[in-house]
């Protein structure tokens, strides 16, 4: 990972800035993605594809194609993942204060860059190519205790490329993004239907 150098505090704060009116100008982003965990105990990467589609500040979709398909999908209230091989889904309240709701709302500030100062200490540095690296180290306790720092790599349009975590445990997701395009997402793509006969599952109460 090569670098031009890093940003002062001044730049970030311009480049935030920057960031923040491009999703309100624009935001909707669709994409395809491959996401590598690296995870303790495992000896080769878990690798998984598929697309990804985001409505600031907070809708998300995101589905995994392959052998092992999900579909997760929020709508900003209500997180759901969806395994259509077994025809069951899982349901989390993002309302509630568990690690899957802390978890969702700092990932989704670093990718949509709405909150950021609430979660993250930030640091930038320029990359090749004329983009930028923003490294984002977590603020609140609870935030911290599953997430040690989120880095995200933008080109020089300001296009979210590339995103890579590590949780306290050591694991780390490394995702790249392709086919980036800023467009409108309809509403109700961020609207689970639950398939007929699926089982439900509430994992967290």
């Amino acid at each position: 990972m090569a670098h031009g150098g890093a940003l002062g505090q001044a730049d970030i704060d311009g480049l935030i800035a920057r960031l923040q009116a491009l999703k309100r100008d624009h935001p909707g982003v669709v994409a395809r993605f491959r996401e590598e965990r690296f995870l303790k105990i495992r000896e080769q990467p878990l690798v998984l594809e598929g697309g990804i589609k985001l409505m600031a500040p907070d809708k998300f979709r995101r589905e995994i194609t392959g052998r092992n398909p999900s579909v997760t999908v929020s709508d900003g209230r209500v997180l759901w993942i969806f395994y259509p091989t077994f025809n069951e889904a899982e349901e989390y309240a993002l309302d509630r204060n568990h690690e899957v709701s802390v978890l969702f709302g700092a990932l989704n500030s670093g990718l949509n860059f709405q909150g950021l100062r609430e979660f993250y200490r930030i640091r930038g540095e320029l990359a090749d190519g004329g983009g930028y690296v923003l490294t984002l180290e977590p603020l609140q306790p609870d935030v911290r205790h599953i997430l040690v720092q989120f880095s995200v790599w933008l080109d020089a349009e300001l296009h979210v490329i590339k995103t890579e975590y590590e949780t306290p445990r050591g694991d780390r997701t490394v995702t790249t993004y392709t086919d980036v395009r800023l467009e409108p997402v309809p509403a109700d793509e961020f609207e689970f239907k639950l398939p007929a006969g699926a089982k439900v599952s509430r994992p967290l109460g």
